[in-house]
């Protein structure tokens, strides 16, 4: 059963709270007490990454299919397809997504799943060693 607090309770802490001295073990506690957070360590701190000129640049072309084909509401593409700017139907078939829905960023968006399971890719040449 759970005890009620006494105004004697109430007073003690209405004590902590004025008090500047730290309770000793006998006494009740008014509140917990939590030591400041370790320090850092140098591994713990997040890396800001390289200078904004020394950063990679975006080696694929239309990323987030902005170019190509007029779409309007969606635009199914062929297996083969180069209507997207950059890349090409792999497998199947693709809906470039224009009106149907609204997009997460952008105005386009890309439906894999048409009429069966479709794929796009794009072709990205790397040198070993670079970024």
């Amino acid at each position: 059963m759970m005890k009620m607090p006494t105004s004697a309770d109430r007073s003690r802490a209405d004590d902590c709270r004025s008090s500047p001295r730290p309770h000793a073990p006998s006494e009740a506690p008014c509140a917990v007490r939590r030591s400041p957070p370790p320090p850092l360590r140098p591994w713990h701190r997040r890396d800001p990454g390289p200078a904004a000129a020394d950063r990679p640049t975006n080696r694929l072309v239309n990323p987030s299919f902005e170019q190509g084909t007029p779409t309007g509401s969606f635009t199914a593409l062929p297996l083969g397809s180069t209507a997207i700017t950059g890349w090409v139907v792999t497998n199947a078939d693709v809906d470039i997504v224009g009106t149907f829905w609204q997009q997460q960023s952008g105005l386009r968006s890309i439906d894999l799943q048409g009429l069966q399971p479709g794929c796009l890719a794009q072709t990205v040449t790397t040198v070993v060693g670079q970024q």
